[in-house]
């Protein structure tokens, strides 16, 4: 990588806030294998974080092979129990990943740690799914538009 380039790489993770990148998965630090990659798929947040190469073509394998919503899908219409089960996928997979990276590490008990939190949120992404066939269901594909919240104060 020429050295033009790789202060441009760097200038572009410091405009995300990362002066100094490492992969938020296994620490790679080497800025030549890191990629600026949004957490939760671009079509869902604007939430990025480095990740190497490897860990990135994992984490999109991961969420490309989940059941259920196409999480990496453009779909700006996608109801609000579908976005938050999204996100969710997203977190579970990041916290897989941290945790089988922790084991391999000799981190077993962390590694454990983070993967029962990616279990436990599985069980609110089933939640999202079933409520929001429910709601689908029951009133339609617009059941949650234009749907106002005020919070007792």
């Amino acid at each position: 990588m020429k050295e033009l380039s790789r202060r441009a790489k760097v200038r572009k993770f410091a405009k995300h806030g990362y002066p100094n990148p490492t992969c938020v998965v296994c620490g790679e630090g080497d800025v030549r294998c890191l990629e600026l990659n949004h957490i939760f798929a671009e079509t869902n947040s604007d939430l990025c974080g480095p990740k190497c190469t490897n860990c990135h073509a994992i984490f999109s394998d991961m969420q490309e092979d989940h059941e259920g919503e196409d999480v990496r899908r453009c779909d700006r219409e996608r109801g609000g129990l579908l976005l938050q089960a999204a996100i969710l996928i997203g977190m579970v997979i990041l916290l897989v990943l941290l945790g089988t990276h922790a084991q391999k590490s000799g981190n077993e008990s962390l590694g454990t740690m983070y993967i029962s939190i990616g279990e436990t949120l599985t069980a609110c992404i089933t939640f999202d799914f079933a409520l929001h066939e429910h709601l689908f269901d029951k009133y339609g594909p617009d059941y949650d538009k234009g749907l106002t919240l005020e919070l007792p104060l």
